[in-house]
């Protein structure tokens, strides 16, 4: 006889999010996005992420120009209160700045520094767990994306790989952004000369 370990199934669901995911990717690291065009694939992309991990909301925070805070280029589903405080917070807040140092996959399920950042009650009650992923290229961490779940959620280890990719895929899609970003203004210096 024979013994079989079952296998992980995806649900139709998160299937055809996985396929826009992927899809989304293509679009991201095939593109040279301006910042405005960037933001808006951000947030589309985050529909997708959000469905495939089973979240209620997501968010994705980039390194300013000096290193020092994260800033927030896309969201989908936190409530403006949060959106408001969340706008700029520094590079070492709590778990998203452990995330900034090296590359990471981090539960958050004290959320007390969160609550007391944005002074209201979404943290703890609505939300419930926060998970960190790191946006990772060539070796630098430009930044991190979040899921909010207003539930306590464990996620299949398949789905964390994946979403660890996608980390990294993301990650090289903000490099190339701002490769493009930097190349233009050098070409609009050089016509100012």
């Amino acid at each position: 006889m024979t013994i079989v370990a079952p296998k992980t199934l995806m649900t139709d669901e998160t299937h055809v999010a996985s396929t826009h995911v992927g899809s989304m990717l293509a679009q991201l690291t095939n593109k040279s996005a301006g910042e405005g065009e960037l933001e808006s694939l951000l947030e589309r992309f985050l529909v997708s992420i959000i469905a495939l991990a089973g979240a209620d909301a997501g968010a994705v925070r980039v390194l300013t120009d000096d290193g020092q805070q994260l800033r927030l280029v896309a969201q989908l589903g936190l409530p403006e209160q949060v959106v408001s405080a969340e706008r700029l917070v520094g590079r070492d807040c709590g778990m998203c700045g452990v995330a900034v140092q090296a590359e990471t996959l981090v539960w958050m399920e004290d959320l007390a520094p969160c609550a007391h950042h944005s002074n209201q009650a979404y943290f703890g009650v609505q939300c419930q767990r926060v998970l960190v992923i790191s946006l990772l290229s060539g070796g630098e961490v430009l930044g991190i994306y979040n899921l909010f779940f207003g539930k306590n959620v464990l996620l299949d280890s398949q789905t964390e790989t994946m979403l660890r990719l996608i980390g990294q895929l993301l990650g090289q899609a903000l490099h190339n952004a701002r490769v493009e970003r930097d190349r233009m203004r050098s070409t609009v210096n050089k016509e100012r000369q």
